[in-house]
């Protein structure tokens, strides 16, 4: 009986998880088509430029940059306090393009791969 109930609750919350990336694939596709820019002084329209970056992402650059803090830490800071969107916010903020964002990912990937081997 418990093994069934917890066989649904992941399965549940696999489904909520692929669930919740279409609707944000389908919400950024929507705003990449309907946010443009007018400039007056130019006279001309300019699209929007919507990144989508995955959470994963988001939080290993929370925990990069701001280790010395609260924010830094592995647990969930949720359940700290209400701010975690506006943290999460100023770090995604950081990034202009796609490019930077896997630019730099790749640092954070090649500093994993120098300390491992370094401790060989």
């Amino acid at each position: 009986m418990v093994e069934s109930v917890m066989k649904i609750e992941t399965d549940f919350a696999k489904r909520n998880l692929v669930d919740n990336s279409y609707i944000a694939r389908y919400f950024a596709n929507w705003l990449k088509q309907q946010l443009t820019f007018k400039y007056a002084n130019e006279g001309k329209e300019y699209k929007s430029n919507v990144l989508m970056i995955k959470g994963i992402v988001t939080s290993r650059f929370r925990r990069k940059w701001l280790f010395n803090s609260p924010w830094g830490l592995d647990t969930k800071v949720r359940d700290i306090t209400p701010y975690h969107h506006a943290v999460d916010a100023i770090v995604l903020a950081q990034f202009k393009n796609q490019g930077s964002i896997d630019f730099a990912s790749d640092l954070l990937i090649l500093g994993d791969e120098f300390r491992s081997w370094n401790k060989k």
